[in-house]
C-alpha cells in the first residue's frame, strides 16, 4: 500500500473546472424551471424563503408580499382540510406529493395548477425545506368543466325547444283545430240538408285529430305541469301507465303536497316518466311502487320494480345496446335538479332507483312553476278587465270546443281567436297555459 507521501495528488485546476461546470449545470435547471414553471422553495414549516417570476406574475403579488408567508396566501379555500392534511403528512415523510390544486391570486382570480412537491432531506433524512413546482392548468380545468357541464347544457336545451313545440302545437294547432271543429257543428246545424252519419262521421274524425294533438303536446311539455303543479301532472302520468294491463303500479304521493322543488320542476318528471318507460321497455316487470317521502329539506322518490333486474357494470361492458343511456340521463337531471342519484339492481332481483332532491315548502321561499314570463299572473287584477273580456277568458279556461259555455256567453270561436293576442297583451301573460292559469286562480270558470 502506497503511504501518504506516495499519493498522486488532484489538480487544483482541474477541480476547480469541475466545480464550475457543475455550478453551470444547476443554473441551467435553474433557468429552465424557471422560464417553464411556476417555483416556490420553503422552509420546514411551510415558510417561502424563494419565488421565481412566474409565481409573482400569476399569483398578482411582489416578491416582497411573499417571502416569508406560507402557502395559504394564495388558499382559494376550495378544497377541504383533509386534502392539505394528506399533502403534508405526505412530504414530511420524505416522499414526494403531486396533484392539482386551485389557488386564488391577490386579485381575487382563481387559477389552476398541477403541483409537484419536493422534499430536501438532511443527513437524518427529515426534510428541511420544500421545492414546490408548479405548472398552469386553468385552461384544461376550464374546458373539463365545460364538457362536463355539456350533458345538463344539451338537457335544457331540449327541453326548451320541447316547451316551444308544445306551446305552438297546443296554443296554435289545437286550438285552430278545436275552431275547425265548432265551424264544423255550426254549419252542420245549419244545414239541415248534410246526412247526420255524414257529419257524426267528420266530427269523431275531428275529435280524433285533436285528441292526438293534444297527445303530442302533453307528450313534448305536458301543459298540466305548468298550470296546475306537479302533483297533478303525476297524477296524469300515472293514470297513462296504468293503461298497460301488465303492469300494476302502486303510488303513495302525499309527501308531494306543499313542496316546491329548487330546480326545474320538469327535470324531476322527466326522471319518473323516463324510469317508467325504461321498466316497461326492458323490465318484464309485473308490479311497480313509486313512493314519495320528505327527509328535511330533501325530497326523496324511489322507484322500485320486481322484474329483471341486471348488473349495470355488465351491460356497459359487454352490451352494444346499452341501457346506461337512459341512466346517464337520469343521472343528468338529477344533476340539475341539485339532487342525487342512486340505483340499486342485480339480476332476477329487480331495481330500485332512489332520486333525493332539494326542496323548500310553499309559505317559505315559493318559487312560481308557470312558463317563463308567466310569473306571478294571480297578482294582475282583475278588475282590468271588461265584462266581455271575462267571459272571452271563461271560455278559454273552459275549453274552446265547449259549445254549451260558448253559446250561453253568446260568443263566437272568431271572436275568441281575435281577442287571445289582446288578453295575453293585457295581462302581460305569454301563453294560453298562462291565461288558464289566470282564470284558474281568480276562479273564472
Amino acid at each position: 500500500m502506497p503511504s501518504l507521501k506516495e499519493q498522486p495528488l488532484s489538480d487544483p485546476a482541474e477541480n476547480n473546472d469541475s466545480l464550475h461546470s457543475t455550478i453551470k449545470e444547476l443554473a441551467d435547471v435553474k433557468y429552465a424551471l424557471d422560464v417553464s414553471s411556476i417555483v416556490a422553495i420553503t422552509n420546514r414549516s411551510g415558510n417561502i424563503s424563494y419565488v421565481n417570476d412566474k409565481f409573482c406574475e400569476i399569483s398578482k403579488y411582489t416578491r416582497a408580499e411573499l417571502i416569508g408567508q406560507s402557502h395559504r396566501i394564495v388558499n382559494s379555500k376550495f378544497h377541504p382540510k383533509e386534502f392539505f392534511r394528506d399533502l403534508w403528512n405526505t412530504i414530511l415523510k420524505g416522499q414526494v406529493w403531486q396533484g392539482e390544486i386551485r389557488n386564488r391570486a391577490k386579485d381575487g382570480q382563481y387559477y389552476w395548477v398541477h403541483s409537484t412537491i419536493v422534499p430536501f432531506l438532511d443527513q437524518n433524512g427529515k426534510p428541511y425545506q420544500f421545492v414546490v413546482i408548479h405548472n398552469e392548468i386553468t385552461k384544461r380545468k376550464e374546458m373539463e368543466e365545460a364538457l362536463s357541464s355539456l350533458p345538463q347544457r344539451i338537457l335544457a336545451a331540449q327541453e326548451s325547444e320541447r316547451e316551444r313545440i308544445a306551446l305552438d302545437i297546443h296554443d296554435d294547432l289545437g286550438q285552430s283545430l278545436a275552431t275547425l271543429k265548432m265551424l264544423f257543428q255550426t254549419n252542420f246545424s245549419e244545414n239541415q240538408d248534410h246526412s247526420q252519419k255524414s257529419s257524426r262521421e267528420t266530427l269523431e274524425y275531428l275529435d280524433s285529430i285533436i285528441n292526438k294533438t293534444r297527445h303530442m303536446a302533453a307528450a313534448l311539455r305536458p301543459s298540466t305541469l305548468d298550470v296546475l303543479g306537479l302533483q297533478s301532472s303525476l297524477k296524469t302520468l300515472f293514470a297513462d301507465f296504468r293503461k298497460n294491463k301488465n303492469l300494476k303500479l302502486r303510488v303513495k304521493m302525499n309527501a308531494l303536497s306543499g313542496i316546491v322543488l329548487k330546480g326545474d320542476v320538469i327535470n324531476f318528471y322527466r326522471v319518473i316518466q323516463e324510469a317508467l318507460t325504461n321498466i316497461i321497455k326492458h323490465a318484464n316487470a309485473r308490479h311497480v311502487g313509486i313512493y314519495f317521502s320528505r327527509q328535511g329539506d330533501q325530497l326523496v322518490m324511489k322507484i322500485k320494480d320486481d322484474g329483471d333486474g341486471f348488473s349495470y357494470e355488465d351491460h356497459r361492458r359487454d352490451s352494444a345496446d346499452d341501457p346506461g343511456l337512459g341512466l346517464s340521463t337520469i343521472q343528468e337531471r338529477a344533476s340539475l335538479l341539485g339532487g342525487q342519484f342512486q340505483l340499486q339492481s342485480a339480476p332476477g332481483k329487480g331495481t330500485v332507483i332512489t332520486l333525493a332532491a332539494p326542496v323548500s315548502y310553499r309559505g317559505t321561499g315559493r318559487r312560481n312553476l308557470s312558463s317563463p314570463g308567466d310569473q306571478d299572473v294571480s297578482r294582475v287584477s282583475l278588475e282590468i278587465l271588461t265584462q266581455r273580456e271575462q267571459d272571452i277568458l271563461r271560455l278559454i279556461a273552459a275549453g274552446l270546443a265547449n259549445k254549451n259555455i260558448a253559446s250561453r256567453l253568446k260568443i263566437s270561436i272568431r271572436t275568441v281567436e281575435v281577442h287571445r293576442s289582446h288578453l295575453t297583451a293585457k295581462l302581460g301573460i305569454k301563453t294560453t297555459a298562462g291565461l288558464v292559469k289566470y282564470a284558474l286562480s281568480h276562479k273564472i270558470t
